[in-house]
């Protein structure tokens, strides 16, 4: 799913002709909330476990 993200975001800023630094600004954003969400996910699954 992760992947799809990257792809369909580089795919929309290539059509977009966006340049080589938006591109990597979308990626980077979608790098840092993907990776937020699954800190979280982790996170509150050991604290539901722990109860």
């Amino acid at each position: 799913m992760i992947l799809f993200k990257f792809w369909t975001v580089w795919h929309v800023s290539k059509k977009a002709q966006a340049t080589i630094e938006g591109r990597m600004i979308f990626l980077w954003g979608i790098v840092g909330m993907s990776t937020f969400v699954l800190l979280a996910k982790t996170y509150i699954s050991y604290q539901m476990s722990t109860i």
